[in-house]
């Protein structure tokens, strides 16, 4: 799979100690990058719970990270006693866990201004792999006097990508410490396993004066990282759509979702007031039932190319049910795992849904919560359920989480929902438990009835589903 570049921090600088944020977008399975420059040949002592790629010693010393993101990240702190250090943390998907670094190099070399500089070659052993330049620079008296956050505008201007395709100048940063000192990001893709080439850029800082009408030389250090792909296992598990959320004292009809296609995997929730379970409807797989408030019941099927509405009774007070589709997932075990749960809280009151540990990566998360409570203020409408049943307050260790649907219904003064809740777990592993928080204000306690179920990814081998923004 392709490497993509998700973001990066603030490039922090200082004569001290520097802390480092984590990129905005990163999730768990990111592959973070940790990047420092000591204007010193002193070395950064690696943090906790990082892996150290290597450093180069010249024009001060770079020195790189790495580790692959938990679902939560802090930010790093760092300090050494040079008198100028950098920091910065990058953050890229689709990263090989294995073997996330295919190969580095390092080069430096010196440059006038507005003069051709020629960066490193480094030469990979497999294809696709994300190459990334990071560059320090030094020189006395630049003019113009670089500010601090406009880099790209002085820094480096790219005349040539060698053999990478994506060329892409991305970030830096220079601080003045009895020198200017800067560093910046130069990335692009290797397509293939060999040499990259030599990616040529002009450097627009102008040296102090040399006394002789000329200019001081701008002085190059590079280290050069390229970043392995990770292999293609898993495509991510897509929901297509669903159908109408029906509800009726006796029996429903369920519609097929629109945009079904033959090989996705259908799924039918129904909940019944009372503590009977519906029963199976031809052609269907029961997955088992929970009960609580009222009883919830799913059934499965692998959809063909032409599906029907299903129509289903109970002799409860009230029926709900509806139809999902969903694409990329295993129909020969479909089923990852479940739980269930069943709680009572207050209005405004956090809620936590039930955990449940995966054993494969790239798991689709679906949390089905049914609620029973009487005369609700304000009245709820039968289709805004996320409006005025539940807000998301945090997703634990799931991607993407996403408040999906759902709807409230009355019987004898009752309000009955069924609502739905997805998340991506990206690794094999825990879930943590997702916090909601219920909009609907009442006299009494509201009941929370939870059932999870993690839907497995189908295994793949040249094709690809892109849901999320991820692939395995």
């Amino acid at each position: 799979m392709a490497i993509t570049y998700i973001g990066a921090s603030t490039i922090q600088a200082s004569s001290s100690g520097i802390t480092v944020s984590v990129p905005t977008g990163y999730r768990e399975g990111d592959f973070l990058l940790l990047c420092t420059l000591v204007a010193t040949a002193q070395t950064m002592s690696t943090p906790s719970g990082w892996t150290s790629v290597g450093n180069y010693a010249n024009l001060g010393k770079k020195q790189y990270f790495y580790k692959f993101a938990a679902a939560s990240e802090s930010s790093v702190a760092l300090s050494d006693s040079g008198s100028c250090n950098f920091g910065e943390m990058l953050c890229f998907r689709g990263v090989d866990t294995t073997s996330p670094v295919n190969a580095t190099a390092t080069g430096d070399g010196l440059s006038q201004y507005d003069t051709d500089f020629s960066l490193p070659a480094i030469t990979t052993t497999v294809a696709n792999c994300m190459v990334l330049f990071f560059s320090g620079t030094g020189v006395v008296s630049p003019a113009p006097t670089p500010t601090a956050q406009t880099f790209t505008n002085y820094w480096l201007s790219i005349t040539s990508n060698g053999n990478l395709t994506d060329g892409t100048n991305m970030l830096g940063r220079a601080a003045s410490v009895s020198a200017y000192y800067s560093i910046g990001f130069y990335r692009g893709i290797q397509g293939t396993a060999g040499s990259t080439g030599s990616p040529v850029v002009r450097p627009p800082i102008i040296g102090g004066s040399n006394g002789s009408g000329g200019y001081v030389d701008v002085g190059y250090s590079t280290y050069i990282i390229a970043l392995t792909p990770a292999p293609v296992l898993y495509a991510d598990i897509s929901y297509v759509a669903a159908g109408a959320i029906e509800a009726n004292s006796s029996a429903i009809t369920l519609g097929v979702p629109s945009g079904y296609a033959a090989g996705d995997l259908l799924l039918i929730v129904t909940l019944t007031a009372t503590s009977e379970a519906m029963s199976t409807p031809s052609g269907w797989e029961s997955y088992g039932s929970c009960n609580g408030t009222g009883c919830v019941s799913i059934f499965w099927r692998v959809a063909t190319a032409s599906e029907s509405s299903v129509t289903l009774s109970d002799s409860g007070s009230c029926n709900m049910g509806v139809m999902l589709c969903f694409r990329g997932v295993n129909i020969t075990t479909p089923i990852n795992g479940t739980n269930i749960g069943l709680d009572y809280s207050n209005y405004n009151t956090s809620q936590s849904l039930p955990e449940i540990t995966t054993t494969v990566p790239g798991c689709l998360i679906l949390q089905i919560t049914n609620t029973a409570q009487a005369t609700p203020t304000p009245s709820p409408s039968s289709q805004t359920f996320t409006n005025y049943w539940l807000s998301m307050v945090s997703h634990g260790n799931l991607a993407n989480g996403t408040n999906m649907l759902g709807r409230i219904a009355p019987v004898s003064s009752v309000y009955y929902s069924l609502g739905f809740y997805s998340g991506l777990k990206i690794l094999a592993g825990a879930t943590g438990s997702p916090v909601v928080k219920s909009a609907i204000s009442t006299s009494e306690d509201i009941i929370y009835q939870k059932y999870v179920l993690a839907l497995t990814p189908a295994n793949i081998v040249s094709s690809m589903n892109t849901f999320f923004g991820r692939v395995f």
